[in-house]
């Protein structure tokens, strides 16, 4: 249940943002995922979603349960790297809050509180948002503090300024699935941008067990 954030900002003099969400062959999960897309608060908001040559129904039960959505399907399994380039190609928003299909906002203000803390901190390329992890064992307590300059960012919680992004060419497709959001990273913080930490409340990973294993692993080792 989505938690009500009244103080968010919702007028249509607002910036335009966008999320953009990459899926493949996970119909249930990004069907929760645009569910609490939609729940924010924030106006005006564009949704899209690019669909990695899914083979389980997705884009037909996307088109049905959610027409507002920009749909855009690739006909060949080109990576999560490609995708989110052309997430950010696509997208209209001055941000995007780039969604893995697996994860969704646990308040209707997140996506607000958000775009205030880019307003804030004007130096900031991305906002890393808290993120948990319910299916997965506890990792030791973090000591982070709201608002702390990071290293990287973890892509199933993030917001990106699209100006940015796109000045750096975004992500390295060659890297095609893990390791494109610590790549990103480096450019950003080499340009003299900041990876800040967010004080939205937190995102809510439930970390599919529908994953490519045989991908993982070598591209995680490399």
């Amino acid at each position: 249940l989505l938690q009500a954030d009244l103080a968010s900002p919702m007028t249509a003099g607002n910036s335009l943002v966008s999320i953009a969400i990459a899926t493949r062959n996970r119909k249930q999960e990004v069907l929760s995922a645009l569910e609490s897309c939609f729940a924010q608060t924030y106006r005006p908001l564009e949704v899209l979603v690019f669909d990695d040559a899914s083979t389980d129904g997705t884009g037909d039960a996307v088109r049905k349960l959610f027409p507002d959505v920009r749909y855009v399907r690739e006909e060949v399994n080109r990576g999560i790297s490609a995708l989110r380039n052309r997430g950010l190609r696509e997208a209209r928003g001055e941000f995007v809050f780039s969604r893995d299909d697996d994860a969704y906002y646990t308040d209707r203000g997140t996506v607000g509180r958000v775009v205030d803390h880019f307003r804030r901190e004007p130096d900031a390329a991305v906002i890393a948002m808290p993120f948990v992890e319910p299916l997965r064992p506890a990792p030791p307590a973090s000591r982070l503090q709201r608002g702390a300059r990071l290293r990287t960012f973890t892509s199933c919680a993030y917001a990106i300024r699209r100006g940015v992004a796109i000045e750096l060419q975004g992500y390295r497709e060659f890297f095609f699935y893990r390791g494109e959001e610590r790549d990103l990273s480096i450019r950003l913080l080499d340009r003299g941008f900041s990876i800040v930490y967010g004080d939205s409340s937190p995102v809510v990973h439930l970390y599919s067990p529908k994953r490519a294993w045989s991908q993982m692993f070598p591209f995680g080792i490399r």
